[in-house]
């Protein structure tokens, strides 16, 4: 091939990619606020949601990711940043990220994915008539960490004291801890609460709870906490103790186990609220969506790893089970 004619598909080449680059930044641009970064999971729930509203990412939209990665106090700064992109709608994960992101916009629509009472934490002003700017899908969460404990206490009747980890910064880990405090002692179990915002703080947690001989890990609803989840069960199983999550998505490296609201349907269901936002509806005007689809799930390769001998009536009880 003749130079001028390597030079001409070059310049062909490049006037497309330039038109591609202008066509996606006149998208409509959906704001990603996290204390985590989201997972392949979640990723995959949001293009779900917003697929049902006929939306497609890179064809229809963009979407911005801010995460914080554990660090809450970045929140406010990462909120600003994705307002000044402008975005058409932001999708938050936390009270935390909601309460950031509703204090620097009070006109581009929020939706937020998360535990914990949004009435309670003034971000609506009720649930059916959200008013404002702000709606979403939350769930109970404290509630569903004394269920958790509870279940776990049968996964392992035998223990008679737990670790919990707690991420500090998040500031709903106060609520959590009372509520597992009070099922620890409805229980008759002795709980051992380890605060960890940082991988090093979490290191240092598993070593403090294996130098406890503690047999069992209750973890946190915590977002960070939750992406981190491959870390903190490898040094879990490397101690010989078993795990328990909030989040199904957190088994991944060897969780044994997994009850709460099934946190990627509700991503899925923000996403909707988003698409539905950007077809015109209010998110005053949009109910608060309650979660009421909850998933207990059991690891059996990190029973057997660990040695335990699970109850088959629980077993049969799990809504999915890990082989």
């Amino acid at each position: 091939m003749r130079r001028r004619e390597v030079l001409l598909l070059i310049g062909v080449a490049g006037i497309s990619s330039l038109a591609a680059r202008a066509q996606q930044s006149r998208l409509p641009l959906i704001g990603y606020l996290s204390p985590g970064a989201p997972s392949a999971q979640n990723r995959a729930a949001l293009r779900d949601g917003l697929a049902v509203g006929g939306f497609v990412e890179g064809r229809d939209v963009t979407i911005e990711v801010r995460s914080a990665d554990g660090h809450y106090d970045r929140l406010p700064e990462l909120a600003a940043e994705l307002i000044d992109l402008k975005p058409s709608a932001i999708i938050v994960t936390t009270p935390t990220a909601t309460l950031a992101a509703k204090k620097a916009t009070t006109s581009i629509p929020i939706v937020f994915s998360m535990g914990g009472d949004p009435v309670a934490a003034g971000l609506v002003t009720s649930l059916n008539h959200p008013s404002g700017n702000v709606t979403g899908v939350t769930f109970l969460s404290n509630q569903l960490d004394a269920k958790r404990l509870q279940m776990m206490h049968r996964l392992l009747p035998h223990a008679n004291a737990v670790a919990a980890i707690a991420n500090p910064g998040n500031p709903n880990t106060a609520a959590e801890v009372l509520a597992t405090e009070d099922a620890a002692r409805s229980l008759g179990l002795k709980l051992f609460v380890s605060r960890a915002g940082t991988e090093d703080e979490i290191t240092n947690a598993l070593e403090e709870v294996a130098l406890r001989g503690v047999t069992a890990i209750h973890v946190m609803a915590d977002q960070f906490l939750t992406s981190k989840s491959e870390r903190i069960n490898a040094l879990a199983i490397g101690h010989g103790i078993a795990t328990s999550f909030s989040n199904v998505a957190a088994l991944a490296g060897g969780g044994l186990m997994a009850y709460g609201a099934d946190v990627i349907e509700t991503e899925r269901q923000a996403a909707v609220y988003v698409a539905r936002i950007l077809k015109g509806e209010k998110p005053g005007d949009m109910p608060v969506i309650q979660s009421s689809k909850f998933a207990f799930v059991l690891n059996l390769k990190t029973a057997k790893i660990l040695g335990l001998d699970l109850d088959p009536n629980l077993v049969r009880l799990a809504d999915q089970v890990i082989e």
